[in-house]
């Protein structure tokens, strides 16, 4: 069985906010480690029967971690298409994104005028 791996490093202030996110890959088209502004990685603890969440971020713009929380949601939904065939609760996702981002885009051009 082959084995990869994904690495992260933090670099954080005296408060431990992070300030960069590194990430690194073994089948990446990258060869060294690469800057994020965010991660948001998700296990499941099957003792407890609930996931396990690690977010971070760094410095964002408000739109773009709108976004960013967007294009997670999404993902979900594709995984939830491709693991599960529920195709109800992939609809429910979607929909949600696309009125999240109907929303982003209003104040986008709110925040224009």
């Amino acid at each position: 069985m082959k084995k990869a791996e994904i690495n992260f490093q933090i670099e954080r202030d005296e408060n431990k906010i992070p300030q960069k996110i590194y990430w690194k890959a073994d089948e990446s088209p990258y060869e060294d480690f690469e800057e994020t502004k965010g991660i948001f990685v998700a296990m499941w603890d099957d003792y407890h029967k609930s996931p396990m969440t690690l977010p971070l971020w760094t410095n964002f713009e408000v739109e773009d971690m709108n976004m960013f929380s967007v294009g997670i949601l999404d993902a979900v939904a594709k995984m939830v298409s491709t693991a599960t065939n529920n195709e109800k609760m992939v609809r429910i996702i979607e929909n949600a994104c696309k009125d999240l981002v109907q929303i982003i885009e209003a104040e986008r051009k709110s925040n224009q005028k």
